[in-house]
Protein backbone atom coordinates (compact mmCIF):
# COMPACT_ATOMS: atom_id res chain seq x y z
CA UNK A 1 0.00 0.00 0.00
CA UNK A 2 1.35 3.25 -0.82
CA UNK A 3 0.30 6.90 0.82
CA UNK A 4 0.73 10.59 -0.20
CA UNK A 5 0.35 13.31 2.02
CA UNK A 6 -0.20 17.26 1.17
CA UNK A 7 0.24 19.59 3.64
CA UNK A 8 -0.61 23.14 2.06
CA UNK A 9 -0.56 27.00 3.36
CA UNK A 10 -2.51 29.13 1.09
CA UNK A 11 -3.23 33.17 0.45
CA UNK A 12 -5.84 33.82 -1.38
CA UNK A 13 -6.91 37.65 -2.80
CA UNK A 14 -10.34 38.43 -5.04
CA UNK A 15 -11.34 41.79 -5.80
CA UNK A 16 -14.11 43.04 -8.06
CA UNK A 17 -14.68 46.79 -9.05
CA UNK A 18 -18.29 47.71 -10.88
CA UNK A 19 -16.52 49.24 -13.16
CA UNK A 20 -15.53 45.79 -15.18
CA UNK A 21 -12.31 45.33 -13.20
CA UNK A 22 -11.57 41.71 -11.88
CA UNK A 23 -8.46 40.21 -10.13
CA UNK A 24 -8.24 37.12 -8.40
CA UNK A 25 -4.72 35.73 -6.90
CA UNK A 26 -3.41 33.09 -4.70
CA UNK A 27 -0.28 32.56 -3.06
CA UNK A 28 0.26 28.88 -2.20
CA UNK A 29 3.26 26.98 -0.21
CA UNK A 30 2.42 23.31 -0.50
CA UNK A 31 4.88 20.29 1.32
CA UNK A 32 4.20 16.42 -0.34
CA UNK A 33 5.67 13.55 1.51
CA UNK A 34 5.67 9.80 1.15
CA UNK A 35 6.33 9.96 -2.32
CA UNK A 36 6.91 6.69 -3.87
CA UNK A 37 10.25 5.94 -4.99
CA UNK A 38 12.97 3.86 -5.28
CA UNK A 39 15.46 4.12 -2.11
CA UNK A 40 19.04 5.41 -2.65
CA UNK A 41 20.37 5.24 0.98
CA UNK A 42 21.18 1.29 0.80
CA UNK A 43 24.52 0.46 0.25
CA UNK A 44 25.95 -2.30 -2.16
CA UNK A 45 27.07 -4.16 0.25
CA UNK A 46 23.70 -5.30 0.72
CA UNK A 47 23.85 -7.19 -2.43
CA UNK A 48 20.55 -6.46 -3.55
CA UNK A 49 19.73 -6.99 -7.17
CA UNK A 50 17.45 -4.12 -7.30
CA UNK A 51 16.78 -1.59 -4.06
CA UNK A 52 13.39 -1.42 -3.05
CA UNK A 53 10.57 1.03 -3.32
CA UNK A 54 8.94 3.15 -0.49
CA UNK A 55 7.15 5.99 0.55
CA UNK A 56 10.20 8.68 1.03
CA UNK A 57 10.01 11.63 -1.30
CA UNK A 58 9.43 14.87 -0.10
CA UNK A 59 8.77 17.96 -2.32
CA UNK A 60 8.07 21.94 -1.66
CA UNK A 61 6.13 24.07 -4.32
CA UNK A 62 5.61 27.38 -3.99
CA UNK A 63 4.44 30.29 -6.34
CA UNK A 64 1.81 32.65 -6.74
CA UNK A 65 -1.26 32.12 -9.74
CA UNK A 66 -3.26 35.15 -10.81
CA UNK A 67 -5.81 36.06 -13.39
CA UNK A 68 -7.24 39.91 -14.31
CA UNK A 69 -10.01 40.81 -16.50
CA UNK A 70 -11.40 44.16 -17.57
CA UNK A 71 -14.01 44.90 -19.68
CA UNK A 72 -15.81 48.45 -20.74
CA UNK A 73 -17.99 49.90 -22.96
CA UNK A 74 -16.37 53.48 -24.43
CA UNK A 75 -18.92 55.04 -26.95
CA UNK A 76 -20.01 52.51 -29.77
CA UNK A 77 -16.01 50.61 -28.69
CA UNK A 78 -16.19 47.44 -26.32
CA UNK A 79 -13.05 46.79 -25.03
CA UNK A 80 -11.76 43.60 -23.19
CA UNK A 81 -8.15 42.71 -21.18
CA UNK A 82 -7.63 39.73 -19.52
CA UNK A 83 -4.43 38.33 -18.52
CA UNK A 84 -2.92 35.41 -16.13
CA UNK A 85 0.65 34.15 -14.61
CA UNK A 86 1.76 31.39 -12.59
CA UNK A 87 4.54 30.97 -11.31
CA UNK A 88 6.29 27.91 -9.25
CA UNK A 89 9.09 27.15 -7.77
CA UNK A 90 9.56 23.59 -6.49
CA UNK A 91 12.55 22.27 -4.46
CA UNK A 92 13.74 18.50 -3.82
CA UNK A 93 13.61 17.73 0.67
CA UNK A 94 14.58 14.51 0.25
CA UNK A 95 15.22 11.40 -2.25
CA UNK A 96 16.83 9.11 0.24
CA UNK A 97 20.24 9.85 -1.48
CA UNK A 98 23.60 10.25 1.10
CA UNK A 99 25.59 12.98 0.45
CA UNK A 100 27.95 13.54 -2.35
CA UNK A 101 31.10 13.50 -1.76
CA UNK A 102 31.18 17.19 -2.76
CA UNK A 103 28.00 18.39 -1.48
CA UNK A 104 27.57 20.99 -4.52
CA UNK A 105 26.56 17.82 -6.87
CA UNK A 106 23.47 16.72 -3.98
CA UNK A 107 20.11 16.73 -5.45
CA UNK A 108 18.30 17.84 -2.35
CA UNK A 109 17.81 21.72 -2.33
CA UNK A 110 17.90 21.74 -6.15
CA UNK A 111 14.67 22.11 -8.29
CA UNK A 112 12.81 19.14 -10.18
CA UNK A 113 14.85 17.79 -13.28
CA UNK A 114 17.36 20.67 -12.28
CA UNK A 115 20.41 20.07 -15.51
CA UNK A 116 24.02 18.97 -13.89
CA UNK A 117 27.04 19.80 -15.96
CA UNK A 118 30.47 21.23 -16.29
CA UNK A 119 30.98 25.00 -16.53
CA UNK A 120 33.08 25.80 -20.37
CA UNK A 121 35.56 28.49 -20.20
CA UNK A 122 36.10 28.50 -24.12
CA UNK A 123 38.01 26.59 -26.21
CA UNK A 124 41.34 25.62 -26.36
CA UNK A 125 43.44 28.72 -27.92
CA UNK A 126 46.78 26.26 -27.91
CA UNK A 127 48.78 22.92 -27.63
CA UNK A 128 50.50 25.15 -24.55
CA UNK A 129 47.22 26.09 -23.01
CA UNK A 130 46.37 22.54 -23.34
CA UNK A 131 49.80 21.33 -20.67
CA UNK A 132 49.34 24.20 -18.52
CA UNK A 133 45.45 23.47 -17.81
CA UNK A 134 44.27 20.82 -15.46
CA UNK A 135 44.02 17.64 -17.17
CA UNK A 136 40.52 16.67 -18.37
CA UNK A 137 39.69 13.17 -18.44
CA UNK A 138 37.05 12.75 -20.83
CA UNK A 139 39.10 11.41 -23.62
CA UNK A 140 42.82 13.22 -25.58
CA UNK A 141 41.70 17.06 -26.47
CA UNK A 142 43.04 19.21 -29.10
CA UNK A 143 43.31 23.02 -29.69
CA UNK A 144 39.39 23.92 -30.61
CA UNK A 145 37.84 21.77 -28.12
CA UNK A 146 36.32 22.52 -24.79
CA UNK A 147 37.90 23.66 -22.01
CA UNK A 148 35.87 23.17 -18.62
CA UNK A 149 36.47 24.35 -15.08
CA UNK A 150 38.40 22.86 -12.16
CA UNK A 151 35.09 22.90 -9.92
CA UNK A 152 37.04 21.12 -6.76
CA UNK A 153 40.53 22.18 -7.88
CA UNK A 154 42.03 18.36 -7.69
CA UNK A 155 43.85 19.39 -10.81
CA UNK A 156 41.55 16.95 -12.80
CA UNK A 157 38.18 17.55 -15.05
CA UNK A 158 35.91 14.80 -14.39
CA UNK A 159 32.18 14.27 -13.56
CA UNK A 160 33.23 15.76 -9.94
CA UNK A 161 33.05 19.28 -11.84
CA UNK A 162 29.55 18.78 -12.36
CA UNK A 163 27.32 21.44 -11.11
CA UNK A 164 23.97 22.57 -11.16
CA UNK A 165 23.68 24.48 -14.35
CA UNK A 166 20.75 26.36 -16.02
CA UNK A 167 17.21 25.63 -15.01
CA UNK A 168 14.75 22.94 -15.56
CA UNK A 169 13.16 22.13 -18.78
CA UNK A 170 9.83 23.28 -17.50
CA UNK A 171 8.75 26.30 -16.69
CA UNK A 172 8.26 28.14 -13.62
CA UNK A 173 6.80 30.76 -15.40
CA UNK A 174 4.10 30.91 -17.33
CA UNK A 175 1.84 33.76 -18.15
CA UNK A 176 -0.68 35.13 -20.89
CA UNK A 177 -2.08 38.47 -22.37
CA UNK A 178 -4.84 39.48 -24.52
CA UNK A 179 -7.55 41.53 -25.71
CA UNK A 180 -10.69 41.84 -27.48
CA UNK A 181 -12.42 44.68 -29.43
CA UNK A 182 -15.35 45.35 -31.11
CA UNK A 183 -16.86 48.24 -33.09
CA UNK A 184 -19.65 48.28 -35.88
CA UNK A 185 -19.49 44.87 -36.38
CA UNK A 186 -15.90 44.97 -36.51
CA UNK A 187 -14.35 42.45 -33.77
CA UNK A 188 -10.82 41.64 -33.40
CA UNK A 189 -9.08 39.45 -30.32
CA UNK A 190 -5.73 38.64 -29.95
CA UNK A 191 -3.67 36.19 -27.56
CA UNK A 192 -0.33 36.00 -26.28
CA UNK A 193 1.61 33.01 -25.02
CA UNK A 194 4.75 33.08 -22.64
CA UNK A 195 6.95 31.00 -20.85
CA UNK A 196 10.34 31.83 -19.04
CA UNK A 197 12.76 30.34 -16.56
CA UNK A 198 13.51 27.64 -18.31
CA UNK A 199 16.19 25.71 -20.44
CA UNK A 200 17.34 22.94 -21.87
CA UNK A 201 20.62 20.83 -22.94
CA UNK A 202 21.23 21.11 -27.12
CA UNK A 203 22.50 17.14 -27.84
CA UNK A 204 21.84 13.75 -28.87
CA UNK A 205 21.73 12.71 -32.90
CA UNK A 206 19.29 14.95 -33.52
CA UNK A 207 21.74 17.88 -32.90
CA UNK A 208 25.56 16.68 -32.81
CA UNK A 209 26.92 15.35 -36.07
CA UNK A 210 28.77 12.60 -37.41
CA UNK A 211 28.24 11.04 -33.80
CA UNK A 212 27.71 7.47 -32.64
CA UNK A 213 30.69 5.91 -34.85
CA UNK A 214 30.24 8.61 -37.38
CA UNK A 215 27.23 6.93 -39.37
CA UNK A 216 24.66 8.53 -37.13
CA UNK A 217 24.08 12.43 -36.25
CA UNK A 218 22.34 15.00 -37.96
CA UNK A 219 24.07 18.26 -39.69
CA UNK A 220 22.38 21.39 -38.72
CA UNK A 221 22.78 24.31 -40.53
CA UNK A 222 24.63 25.71 -37.64
CA UNK A 223 27.86 23.27 -38.21
CA UNK A 224 29.23 25.59 -40.87
CA UNK A 225 29.65 28.10 -37.18
CA UNK A 226 32.42 25.97 -36.18
CA UNK A 227 35.77 26.01 -34.59
CA UNK A 228 38.78 25.39 -37.56
CA UNK A 229 41.99 26.58 -38.09
CA UNK A 230 41.10 28.81 -40.36
CA UNK A 231 38.13 30.22 -37.49
CA UNK A 232 39.93 30.05 -34.40
CA UNK A 233 36.99 31.97 -33.00
CA UNK A 234 35.25 31.54 -29.78
CA UNK A 235 31.90 32.95 -30.62
CA UNK A 236 31.26 29.86 -32.18
CA UNK A 237 28.63 27.39 -31.98
CA UNK A 238 30.01 23.93 -32.69
CA UNK A 239 34.21 22.78 -31.23
CA UNK A 240 36.15 21.28 -33.59
CA UNK A 241 34.41 18.59 -35.24
CA UNK A 242 35.23 15.10 -35.77
CA UNK A 243 34.50 11.75 -37.35
CA UNK A 244 32.77 9.87 -34.57
CA UNK A 245 31.93 10.03 -30.89
CA UNK A 246 33.95 13.24 -29.44
CA UNK A 247 33.36 12.21 -24.81
CA UNK A 248 35.22 15.46 -24.38
CA UNK A 249 32.94 17.92 -26.53
CA UNK A 250 29.75 16.68 -26.10
CA UNK A 251 29.27 16.00 -22.41
CA UNK A 252 26.52 18.22 -20.83
CA UNK A 253 27.79 21.31 -20.05
CA UNK A 254 26.90 25.39 -20.09
CA UNK A 255 28.53 24.97 -23.84
CA UNK A 256 25.23 23.17 -25.28
CA UNK A 257 22.84 24.93 -22.41
CA UNK A 258 20.51 27.10 -23.87
CA UNK A 259 17.75 29.67 -22.80
CA UNK A 260 14.42 28.43 -23.68
CA UNK A 261 12.20 31.44 -22.66
CA UNK A 262 9.49 32.66 -25.50
CA UNK A 263 6.56 34.65 -25.94
CA UNK A 264 3.83 33.69 -28.77
CA UNK A 265 1.10 34.98 -30.88
CA UNK A 266 -1.43 32.52 -29.83
CA UNK A 267 -3.95 33.24 -31.55
CA UNK A 268 -5.56 36.19 -33.69
CA UNK A 269 -8.69 36.82 -35.25
CA UNK A 270 -10.64 39.53 -37.40
CA UNK A 271 -14.65 39.21 -38.15
CA UNK A 272 -17.32 41.51 -39.49
CA UNK A 273 -20.58 40.66 -38.91
CA UNK A 274 -23.40 41.59 -41.38
CA UNK A 275 -26.09 44.13 -40.04
CA UNK A 276 -29.08 42.64 -38.81
CA UNK A 277 -31.21 44.75 -41.28
CA UNK A 278 -29.18 42.89 -44.33
CA UNK A 279 -29.13 39.26 -42.62
CA UNK A 280 -32.98 39.65 -41.98
CA UNK A 281 -33.65 39.65 -46.13
CA UNK A 282 -32.18 36.17 -46.22
CA UNK A 283 -33.76 34.71 -43.21
CA UNK A 284 -30.45 34.15 -41.52
CA UNK A 285 -30.16 35.43 -37.50
CA UNK A 286 -26.47 36.36 -37.95
CA UNK A 287 -23.83 36.04 -40.66
CA UNK A 288 -20.44 36.82 -39.21
CA UNK A 289 -17.27 36.26 -41.77
CA UNK A 290 -13.47 35.43 -40.03
CA UNK A 291 -9.97 35.37 -40.64
CA UNK A 292 -8.26 33.27 -37.61
CA UNK A 293 -4.74 32.24 -36.79
CA UNK A 294 -2.64 30.14 -34.22
CA UNK A 295 0.94 30.47 -33.77
CA UNK A 296 1.60 32.71 -36.16
CA UNK A 297 5.14 34.76 -34.50
CA UNK A 298 7.30 33.11 -31.71
CA UNK A 299 9.34 35.79 -29.97
CA UNK A 300 12.94 33.90 -28.38
CA UNK A 301 16.56 33.88 -28.30
CA UNK A 302 16.65 30.22 -29.13
CA UNK A 303 15.51 30.40 -33.12
CA UNK A 304 16.81 26.52 -33.98
CA UNK A 305 13.61 25.56 -33.42
CA UNK A 306 10.50 26.32 -31.40
CA UNK A 307 11.33 26.72 -27.87
CA UNK A 308 7.80 25.37 -26.92
CA UNK A 309 8.82 21.63 -27.70
CA UNK A 310 11.16 21.53 -24.49
CA UNK A 311 13.71 19.78 -26.38
CA UNK A 312 17.20 19.62 -27.28
CA UNK A 313 17.31 17.34 -29.85
CA UNK A 314 14.65 19.13 -31.95
CA UNK A 315 13.58 15.53 -33.22
CA UNK A 316 9.77 16.41 -31.98
CA UNK A 317 6.95 17.28 -34.65
CA UNK A 318 6.92 20.78 -34.80
CA UNK A 319 3.93 22.84 -33.27
CA UNK A 320 2.02 24.09 -36.51
CA UNK A 321 1.18 27.32 -37.59
CA UNK A 322 -2.54 27.70 -38.87
CA UNK A 323 -4.71 30.06 -40.67
CA UNK A 324 -8.09 29.44 -40.96
CA UNK A 325 -11.31 31.09 -43.11
CA UNK A 326 -14.46 31.26 -42.15
CA UNK A 327 -18.27 32.12 -42.04
CA UNK A 328 -20.50 31.57 -38.94
CA UNK A 329 -24.67 31.35 -39.59
CA UNK A 330 -27.29 31.36 -37.27
CA UNK A 331 -30.37 29.98 -38.67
Amino acid sequence: MTWERETEANIGLELRFLRGFYLQADVFKRIRTGIFMQRNSLPATLGLQNNPWGNIGEFENKGIDANMEYNKKIGKLNLGLKANVTYVRNTLLNDDAPDYKYTYQNRRGKRYQQPFGLIAEGLFKSEDEITTSPKQTFGPVRVGDIKYKDVNGDGLIDSYDEVAIGNPPTPQLVYGFGTTLGFKGFDISAFFQGAGTMSFMLGGVGFYPFSEGGLRGNVHVSALNRWTPENPSQDVVFPRLSFGTNSNNFRSSSWWLRDATYLRLKTVEIGYTIPKKLTQKLKVNTLRFYVAGLNLLTWSGFDYWDPELGNGRGAVYPIQKNINVGVNINL
